[in-house]
């Protein structure tokens, strides 16, 4: 092969009707793009893979393939898209090598598929993200429908109900700090209610409730027992106990804690 002219540099090496392949070729100004050979007559031919922006030039990913032996220089067979001059660029040579004698019939040229588009990778990324935003956008906005929607509310809680859960806490000894004031209260509160001294103050409370016999009963059973060591009942008269403590024709179901 004769010498380099100054300033050339051989960026690819192939043999004849082999394509080789460039990548990551930075080149000045405007993009470029593969010069038309109707004949396909041309000893090279080129095919743009890819382009992408670097800095303020192009990044080219290329593929060419040389038809003749010898040395090739890309800017033969590479033009402007906006029609500007290429004199700018360097001198970038494919060493196309062939082992046929001289004379031998040219290797036909195909057809060349047109280079992808500028950013197409980019591209492809953001649809993708962009599907999986929206797919995110209607999990979360089915989450809040689940979250918002209106849940069956629990029957009410009676007073016999209480009595009857703070009882068997205390029987089983997990009753809580308070816990037995809470009991007496809600004794103290269902006979007032029964017996009409929701007026009544306090301190004339309890002498009120014990003038009604079936009341004073009730208040001395639930003294002797939340105060009398050993006094808890057996699990079969925790109802019977409960229905003790409250006025009469009151619910007396109840649950265990």
């Amino acid at each position: 092969m004769p010498p380099l002219p100054d300033g050339a540099e051989i960026v690819g090496t192939a043999t004849v009707g082999r394509p080789v392949r460039i990548d990551g070729l930075v080149l000045p100004g405007s993009r470029l793009e593969p010069a038309a050979d109707p004949g396909r007559k041309a000893a090279l031919s080129v095919r743009i893979v890819a382009v992408a922006p670097h800095g303020d030039r192009l990044r080219y990913d290329l593929e060419a393939t040389g038809w003749e032996g010898g040395d090739h220089d890309l800017r033969e067979v590479l033009v402007r898209a906006d029609g500007t001059t290429t004199d700018d660029l360097p001198s970038l040579l494919i060493r196309t090598e062939t082992s046929l004698p001289a004379g031998s019939p040219r290797v036909s040229v195909p057809a060349l598929e047109p280079p992808r588009q500028l950013g197409g990778y980019g591209q492809t990324i953001c649809i993708l993200g962009l599907a999986w935003l929206v797919g995110l956008a209607v999990l979360l906005r089915l989450r809040r429908s689940a979250s918002g929607s209106p849940r069956p509310s629990a029957a009410p809680r009676t007073p016999a109900d209480e009595l009857a859960f703070l009882v068997a806490k205390a029987r089983a000894g997990t009753l809580g700090d308070g816990e037995g004031a809470a009991i007496e209260r809600l004794v103290y509160e269902a006979w007032r209610q029964r017996l009409g001294l929701e007026r009544t103050e306090p301190r004339q409370l309890v002498a009120g409730l014990r003038k009604e016999p079936a009341a004073a009963a009730a208040l001395e059973r639930l003294e002797g027992w939340l105060h009398a060591p050993g006094g808890l009942l057996a699990p079969a008269d925790l109802g019977a106990f409960v229905a003790g403590l409250l006025p009469p024709h009151r619910s007396t179901g109840g649950r265990d804690p």
